[in-house]
């Protein structure tokens, strides 16, 4: 029992003994300043708050690992109260596809071949009969060759071309 006074005897001192080297290391307040006129000052001006954080874009989601298709359009018009819309008036017409672009080739129909070459017959002219003249006297001298000899009869033909149109005129 005896012991136990003293220790805490010990530890009484020791507080009070600490406490009051505590109280001897504050520093003393500052000596009050001579007085000085009193100026009327304008207010500081106010502090500008600092700019908000800059707040970064999360990056996107990652894309599902399955996705299900999107779903397919019902219906290629506009809806009906578009359709009806004092802007948009119902056209009573058949709705024409739009031609199909220039660099396609043009689409071969086999319905109709062209018709096989035309077999030629040929209709032949027969020359005309000849003229008779009297024979020629025995001491006379040949008649000279004709100096154009006459064109080949021409050939008519069943499926022949109409003839191509004369070449336009300039008129100037």
């Amino acid at each position: 029992m005896n012991t136990l006074i003293t220790s805490l005897v010990l530890v009484l001192l020791c507080l009070n003994l600490a406490s009051q080297t505590a109280a001897k290391k504050k520093p003393s307040p500052p000596p009050p300043k001579p007085s000085s006129p009193i100026y009327f000052k304008s207010p500081p001006p106010p502090r500008q708050s600092p700019p908000p954080p800059r707040v970064e874009p999360s990056p996107p989601p990652p894309p599902p690992i399955y996705s299900p298709p999107p779903p397919p359009p019902m219906h290629s018009l506009p809806p009906p109260f578009y359709h009806h819309s004092p802007r948009h008036p119902v056209h009573h017409y058949k709705y024409k596809s739009p031609p199909p672009p220039t660099h396609y080739p043009a689409p071969v129909h086999h319905k109709f071949k062209s018709p096989p070459p035309p077999v030629h017959h040929y209709k032949y002219k027969s020359p005309p009969p000849p003229v008779y003249s009297p024979p020629p006297a025995v001491h006379s001298p040949p008649p000279p060759p004709p100096v154009h000899s006459p064109p080949p009869p021409k050939h008519r033909y069943y499926y022949s071309s109409p003839p191509p149109p004369p070449p336009p005129r300039h008129h100037y």
